[in-house]
């Protein structure tokens, strides 16, 4: 049993550039409370079978069942706008908006041990997440369907503030080797995985809420390789990896979109997804007599650009980019004590994180502009930074 309650005063409007409430005196535009309850109750098992002295087959399934039970309060909405259509009255009161969904995840791999330092594998593996009701409802008359006396109603009020559970099934073939008296090793993994109602949270910028929204199918497949060598010098290990993704919509999504009315993403790529991606990385300990030790370490990252934003198929682009991270530092060789300076993103690379539309732009129909402006969230640059640890 979990109990969250999500308490928030806003600023949608900034009604109070005009006055403050002439009753409270309150210069903000409302006071919203979602109380969620979630009962959840999940039981897993396993088994392993050796069906040879190297092949070995493995499974399990997992059931889950979740209810959750919400209730949106708003104790106050600035007179100003609560005397108007638009708007809800301050005392507004939803009832319990409840949402239930179980689930039976079953899994499989079947391993093989070609070699003492050659292990193959196969997964089928299938995943669950949760539905819920979204946090991010305005005040507005949108939720004046609770007051109707038509239990039609109040379900289809209630729908609307719902997202669906999301679900995945796929799987990957890969194996994991080590060479040259096991000091270098090498893993790959070729996957494919479909995501059903994937859950994906935007910003719209009309409404000036975040909305939680279900995306009908997004197909990943791709391919990774990492890779680490414990070098002939000493204290030198060297690593670094590769990352091919192929990640897009493949079933509709409809997002609110622009002038021309909801947008379907269908066949777009998904946001946050480089199609290649890798590092290089080296940790190198030098042993400064008995009792210290001097260590480097350095990894640079390549991310190939990626969409940042679900909402059209024009959004905001990030190139590719690459960032450098540094370590620094002296300590006990057996680790009771280590001072380190750490470097991150030394070149002060600057990269676009996520975007999304500017608060308050027109909404479409009105025969007036809504503009392209956008909002971009960035990294932070190079940070510098003195680190200690102690072990006790």
């Amino acid at each position: 049993m979990a109990r969250i309650l999500f308490d928030t005063s806003q600023q949608g409007v900034n009604i109070s550039l005009i006055a403050p409430d002439p009753i409270t005196g309150f210069t903000y535009d409302w006071d919203k409370t979602h109380l969620t309850k979630t009962e959840a109750y999940s039981v897993f098992g396993s088994v392993s079978i050796d069906l040879t002295d190297r092949l070995e087959l493995s499974g399990g399934v997992r059931y889950t069942d979740e209810t959750k039970v919400q209730t949106i309060s708003i104790p106050y909405v600035h007179t100003f706008l609560a005397s108007g259509p638009a708007f809800v009255d301050s005392g507004f009161f939803s009832g319990p908006i409840r949402f239930a969904d179980n689930n039976w995840s079953p899994e499989a791999t079947l391993k093989f041990q070609a070699t003492p330092d050659l292990n193959i594998f196969a997964s089928f593996k299938t995943g669950f997440k949760s539905g819920g009701i979204d946090n991010s409802a305005l005040p507005s008359n949108s939720l004046s369907g609770f007051a109707s006396s038509d239990p039609a109603v109040q379900a289809a009020t209630a729908n609307s503030l719902k997202y669906a559970s999301e679900t995945a099934i796929g799987g990957e073939i890969g194996f994991k080797s080590q060479f040259a008296n096991r000091t270098f090793t090498l893993n790959g993994t070729v996957y494919h995985y479909v995501f059903d109602n994937l859950q994906v949270q935007n910003f719209n910028a009309t409404t000036v809420q975040f909305i939680t929204s279900n995306a009908g199918e997004l197909t990943t497949k791709g391919v990774d390789l990492n890779w680490a060598w414990d070098t002939p010098v000493e204290g030198l290990n060297l690593s670094g990896s590769v990352a091919y993704l192929d990640a897009e919509y493949t079933d509709d999504f409809l997002q609110p979109g622009g002038a021309g009315g909801p947008v379907n993403l269908k066949g777009r790529r998904a946001s946050q997804a480089p199609e290649w991606s890798g590092n290089f990385a080296f940790d190198w300990s030098i042993p400064m007599g008995d009792s210290l030790e001097f260590g480097l370490g350095g990894n640079a990252s390549y991310n190939g650009g990626y969409i940042t934003d679900e909402a059209t198929f024009s959004d905001y682009e990030q190139d590719s980019f690459v960032t450098l991270d540094a370590t620094v530092s002296v300590g006990d060789p057996d680790g009771k004590w280590q001072l380190s300076l750490v470097g991150v993103n030394l070149t002060d690379e600057i990269y676009v994180i996520t975007s999304g539309g500017r608060p308050f732009l027109a909404p479409s129909g009105l025969a007036i502009p809504t503009g392209d402006d956008i909002v971009l969230t960035q990294n932070r640059g190079r940070q510098v930074f003195i680190e200690g640890r102690v072990r006790f």
